[in-house]
């Protein structure tokens, strides 16, 4: 299937001429990795729609058939290939209020911002861009998006393949990737209780929820970091925010015991040097008996 990288025109008149569809920005995200959407690089996108991938990405040329409904936001299974939707499940009427806690629960609705093709002039009348400074940005930035969609669509035909790369900052996790992500989580639960009265709240609280998981595939990779004292602190802080937010019951599961822990202290004599092994565990075991 041809793919196309190129801004679609469609003439209005002999005179005029009225850009129509989706296009290709070329802004990146700090590294040079992946773009990130500031206003400078809405500004030089011409077109009605917003998509979100890496240099080189394509646009198929069908795309232009759903931008033509005027819908706010298209899904896109991309690389995904794990959804759950209910049996007899209708979306004919394309309105996102309704369903979004169900597209949440399937996986169509997820943090990733390259599963979505967003109307541009939601974002820029909405103000909706990546924070600045911030790595795993697109958890934020979907949980504001929401708020602001009233109807969409699915592309189910898979136009764009996503890979980490062996140098992206999603596959060397270092202590930045923890803290952003906290800190991004912290303001997601903020922004449940700010709106509880929403109507879509049962998928936001699903939606952040969801990607509390994420934090805990951080942590496991930062047990000999060298800030693992301040991690574990700020970790155990947040834990006790959202076990309020959500019940106890609910996030034991998604979030590591001090007793897991202390387990995996074995596993740290073999990767530390022998004469500092007694004082790391030490340290260790004296912040988890707290």
């Amino acid at each position: 299937m041809r793919r196309i990288c190129r801004q679609i025109s469609a003439y209005k008149s002999d005179s005029s001429r009225k850009r129509r569809a989706v296009g290709c920005p070329q802004r990146r995200y700090p590294g040079g990795k992946r773009r990130l959407p500031n206003l400078f690089g809405q500004r030089r996108l011409l077109g009605r729609y917003q998509p979100f991938k890496k240099r080189g990405g394509g646009i198929l040329f069908d795309l232009q058939q759903l931008a033509d409904k005027k819908v706010d936001l298209i899904l896109h299974p991309s690389s995904l290939n794990y959804h759950v939707i209910p049996k007899g499940a209708d979306f004919s009427d394309n309105d996102f209020v309704r369903h979004f806690e169900t597209l949440v629960e399937g996986r169509y609705y997820i943090a990733n911002a390259w599963t979505k093709i967003v109307r541009r002039e939601i974002i820029i009348k909405n103000n909706l861009f990546f924070p600045k400074g911030y790595i795993h940005e697109d958890f934020p930035y979907s949980l504001q998006l929401a708020r602001f969609i009233k109807t969409f669509a699915f592309y189910d035909n898979p136009f764009y393949q996503y890979r980490v790369l062996g140098n992206s900052i999603s596959h060397n996790i270092k202590y930045k990737n923890f803290s952003d992500m906290l800190a991004h989580l912290d303001r997601g639960v903020d922004f449940l209780v700010e709106n509880k009265n929403s109507p879509i709240y049962g998928g936001l609280q699903k939606f952040v929820f969801d990607n509390i998981g994420y934090l805990r595939s951080i942590l496991v990779r930062l047990y000999f970091s060298k800030n693992i004292i301040v991690i574990y602190r700020k970790y155990f802080s947040f834990k006790e925010k959202c076990r309020k937010i959500f019940g106890a019951k609910a996030i034991r599961p998604v979030f590591i015991g001090k007793t897991a822990f202390i387990i995996g202290l074995p596993i740290l004599r073999l990767l530390v040097p022998p004469m500092l092994y007694p004082a790391i565990k030490a340290v260790y075991q004296k912040f988890f008996s707290e």
